[in-house]
């Protein structure tokens, strides 16, 4: 059963290679506005998403600086599943700012998996969390 604590945090319990494990999903969109919530979050962290629209370079910028604290605050980070995810796919080319072909380089500097979702459509959701 999926269980949405506040408007950053969702609960699930799911099964995970034969084990029961609580999926905890936090958004730290704004959440310059309490630094210390998100250090807690990325020190609790076993996995890490780091969504920006395909709409927006600036989104994409703007994971920069969560990336850079993720690698300080875990030394690691290349044991832990980590996925760059451009979300809004789904629209069309005239309103893209990110292309495919740059959120992958971006991955590939970054050292991580890549994707593109669409929350709107539900494609490649379920997949990016399996």
């Amino acid at each position: 059963m999926a269980q949405i604590i506040s408007n950053t945090l969702f609960l699930q319990v799911i099964s995970c290679n034969k084990n029961i494990c609580t999926l905890q999903i936090t958004d730290t969109t704004g959440s310059h506005q309490f630094p210390a919530m998100q250090r807690l979050s990325i020190t609790k962290g076993h996995a890490f998403i780091l969504v920006y629209s395909v709409c927006s370079k600036q989104s994409l910028e703007e994971l920069r600086p969560i990336w850079n604290l993720i690698k300080e605050l875990k030394p690691n980070i290349s044991e832990i599943p980590v996925m760059l995810v451009g979300n809004k796919c789904d629209e069309s080319a005239e309103l893209r700012e990110v292309s495919t072909a740059e959120g992958s380089t971006e991955a590939s500097l970054m050292g991580v998996s890549f994707m593109e979702t669409s929350a709107k459509t539900n494609h490649n959701v379920t997949e990016l969390f399996q």
